[in-house]
């Protein structure tokens, strides 16, 4: 009868015991029940069973005589190792020779006990299955920093894309809702049945297709399906370049050289600024002492092209014949995914195009995309005409760095019944303030270069308490504003707007209760 214990205790070892011997396995397991292991032991004398048993029995460890019949421990030991890698495996033999044994350690045996000194078995044991749980709490410690590790990594990469997105965005929409207002107002000022209001209504489309791609931008680095269109491919350069200043460092000198009336090509304009974009941080990495970037477009008889050139530190003729490779990558681990080129492969692909790199070691890289020209027109959305506002008397700061914004600002209040004061910044803000008897609002961009927007109202209301303050950004939902002490959030309106949605949002803010 095998001793064992109850196999629902914590500290009970699952054995499974190779064995041929009927007293043997006896002896093994009142040795072990002496030695105070309690266990719960399945005996097999076949490599077949030992098998199954592997798969079905959870066992903590493995005892194997070194001689059954029609097996070997070593074979035994190589089963054992090919499905359970860092199971304790010890050898209880009889006389065996020392150069086996010494041979079985080295192919992974745990260690070796000898029959005519079982008392020593306990103690093996113990120390394997001590050793076992040491390796998997290591292993297992391993396995969550290195998912720490890559958590950190997606973290800082999502972090940076956010500061691009949020840049360009508050950049771009500057300009859209510069166009987009201004197209509005002359929307208003034409009769109903003025032939130039088709005219309007396309540039008001064009603005709502630019605004939507700063929403996607804003989602930059996730897998879209993006829709297809005619683009003008210096424009595209030109919008990335400006979000390569901040991303690729002072140090890497940007240079712009655009072929003029340069066809148009088809493609989605999201994938294309990846293309860039890609294409443009492996030129910074390949620049680590900086240095300079060139992005050109030249006519290529029925082709546009586009290179990006660096003078960085090239590449020898094997990693240019695997460039293009998923996973590939000649950066350190953790550095790259390897995954940004073979993307801008993919979607040049895609686009009807071709890619290529031209580089030495010593001599920098210049990537060489081609792309079909077409003489399309682009695709247009119709707008509707902006819906009637209400205004006010009330005198109102209108605070915006970027000036064709701000008189766009100033033009519709203005219009809208409003007493408006400009400020370019804090400074005439400031001074503004302290010259006027009375001011009941002021509309803030949120990012302004002398001092950001909710500082600059909280310097305002140290001498105005009761100024409500409307403000506006490219940054969309990302902005992140202070609470005030009502617990009420500062009212915000995410660039680009409407005439319409502006007056609605001044008007409302004004109204409500203070």
């Amino acid at each position: 009868m095998l001793p064992s214990s109850n196999t629902s205790e914590e500290n009970t070892v699952r054995l499974i015991l190779i064995e041929d011997s009927d007293d043997d396995v006896e002896l093994i397991g009142r040795e072990l029940t002496s030695g105070g292991i309690r266990c719960e032991i399945r005996r097999v004398q076949a490599l077949v069973e030992l098998g199954r048993a592997l798969a079905d029995f959870r066992p903590d460890a493995v005892l194997c005589d070194y001689l059954l019949p029609g097996f070997t421990a070593p074979e035994a030991l190589a089963l054992v190792r090919s499905s359970h890698p860092n199971l304790p495996f010890l050898c209880v033999s009889g006389s065996v020779g020392e150069g086996k044994i010494v041979t079985l350690l080295k192919d992974g045996a745990t260690d070796c006990v000898l029959k005519d000194r079982l008392a020593r078995l306990p103690a093996s044991l113990r120390r394997a299955l001590e050793q076992a749980r040491e390796r998997a709490d290591r292993l297992r410690a391993e396995e969550e920093l290195s998912a720490s590790r890559e958590q950190l990594l997606q973290a800082q990469k999502m972090e940076a894309v956010g500061r691009l997105a949020g840049g360009v965005a508050h950049d771009f929409n500057n300009i859209l809702t510069t166009i987009s207002g201004y197209a509005e107002l002359l929307n208003a000022a034409l009769p109903s049945d003025s032939p130039h209001r088709e005219d309007v209504n396309e540039i008001l489309a064009a603005s709502a297709r630019a605004a939507q791609l700063t929403r996607q931008l804003l989602a930059f680095g996730r897998r879209q399906v993006l829709e297809m269109r005619v683009l003008d491919l210096n424009e595209i350069v030109r919008g990335v370049s400006r979000m390569l200043t901040r991303v690729i460092g002072e140090d890497v000198r940007i240079e712009l050289a655009l072929a003029p009336d340069l066809r148009r090509v088809r493609a989605d304009s999201g994938q294309l600024e990846t293309v860039l974009m890609n294409l443009a941080v492996n030129a910074r990495d390949a620049m680590p002492k900086g240095g300079h970037l060139k992005l050109a477009t030249r006519a290529d008889g029925d082709f546009v092209e586009l290179t990006v050139t660096d003078d960085g530190l090239g590449m020898s003729a094997e990693v240019r014949a695997r460039l293009f490779e998923p996973f590939f990558t000649t950066k350190e681990k953790g550095k790259g995914t390897g995954l940004g080129l073979s993307t801008a492969y993919g979607v040049v692909r895609q686009s009807d195009g071709t890619i290529d790199v031209e580089s030495s070691p010593g001599r920098g890289a210049t990537f060489r995309i081609r792309l079909p020209a077409t003489d399309e027109e682009a695709d247009s959305v119709r707008v509707g005409a902006p819906a009637a506002a209400a205004g006010g008397r009330e005198t109102v700061l209108v605070i915006e760095d970027e000036a064709p914004l701000r008189q766009l600002l100033v033009r519709v209040l203005g219009e809208l019944g409003y007493h408006v004061i400009p400020a370019a910044g804090a400074k005439e803000a400031l001074a503004a303030s302290a010259e006027t008897a009375g001011i009941d609002a002021a509309v803030v961009d949120v990012i302004m270069p002398e001092l950001d927007g909710p500082s600059l109202v909280a310097r305002l209301r140290e001498s105005r308490p009761s100024l409500k303050a409307l403000f506006i950004s490219g940054y969309a939902d990302q902005v992140r504003l202070p609470e005030p002490e009502s617990g009420k959030s500062y009212p915000f309106l995410a660039k680009p707007f409407t005439s319409a949605a502006l007056a609605a949002k001044l008007r409302e803010m004004l109204d409500a209760r203070p």
